[in-house]
């Protein structure tokens, strides 16, 4: 069905581990990609906060899939798996290379295929954050009578989420009043 298209709708999922519940990040999808898609260094990141969850048989794996969207199902193109061990082993430091890209079913395609990225681990460091919210300038009015009551959301992780004050009728372009919002990131 894919091989015989030139065109494609496609991302790139990368997946973090063999677990069920696995992190998983995608790229926005490419609407009529030929067959060397270029993601245009578009990030990736897989925010994780114990390492040890993700060993399984001595090694932490990384998935990257090419994936084809149809009418109706999402297909497996192709797939690369990656060891992090190395990179966790050096952190902060990217590492841009390419990659074999295998099909369905582990075996290589009669045209080898390979897929170029940079990869880098960033050790997570404890400690205190402070943002401090000014304005917002020109935000997209979603009330359709009355002017917004907008507020700002910060998320460092799953469980670290706050929220700033509501500005009541502060509209498209509301005043902060440099307010200061703090989170707290400590190792578990």
């Amino acid at each position: 069905q894919a091989a015989n298209r030139t065109k494609f709708d496609t991302y790139l999922m990368a997946t973090l581990g063999r677990q069920k519940k696995a992190p998983a990040q995608k790229t926005a999808t490419l609407k009529k990609a030929n067959t060397a898609p270029n993601f245009k260094g578009e990030q990736l990141i897989l925010d994780i906060d114990e390492i040890r969850k993700f060993i399984l048989d001595d090694d932490i794996e990384l998935r990257l899939d090419l994936m084809d969207v149809a009418l109706f199902s999402e297909n497996v193109l192709c797939s690369a798996r990656i060891s992090m061990l190395p990179f966790i082993m050096k952190p902060n430091k990217p590492v841009q290379r390419k990659y074999d890209l295998l099909i369905p079913g582990g075996v290589n395609d009669l045209n080898p295929m390979e897929m170029e990225v940079e990869i880098v681990f960033h050790k997570a460091l404890v400690g205190l954050t402070v943002f401090t919210l000014y304005r917002g300038v020109n935000l997209k009015n979603e009330e359709l009578m009355g002017k917004q009551d907008p507020y700002v959301v910060f998320s460092l992780g799953e469980a670290n989420t706050k929220k700033s004050a509501v500005i009541t009728d502060g509209g498209v372009n509301p005043y902060f009043r440099e307010e200061e919002i703090l989170v707290w990131v400590e190792k578990k």
